[in-house]
């Protein structure tokens, strides 16, 4: 019998992984504390994932604004285009 689990956050499949359901796949910044402090591991470090595109959503009235040019060049700045 198959199962599975659905949750609705990142920070819930971490937690679900460091209980021991399973397995998944999570950004880096997800996990960085948990590979550090060896409650996870990665099975597979020399695997690599293909690239997904992002989209940054704002309302149209922020156009402009000065806190969401600071996130999508902060956005622009670490993510890989």
């Amino acid at each position: 019998m198959a199962t599975a689990l659905r949750v609705g956050t990142l920070l819930a499949v971490k937690s679900a992984v460091v209980a021991g359901v399973g397995i998944a796949i999570l950004p880096d910044f997800v996990v960085e504390n948990a590979l550090a402090d060896r409650s996870l591991r990665a099975p597979l470090p020399e695997a690599l994932l293909a690239s997904v595109a992002a989209h940054a959503l704002y309302r149209v009235e922020g156009r402009g604004s000065p806190r969401i040019e600071a996130v999508l060049a902060h956005l622009r700045a670490t993510l890989p285009l």
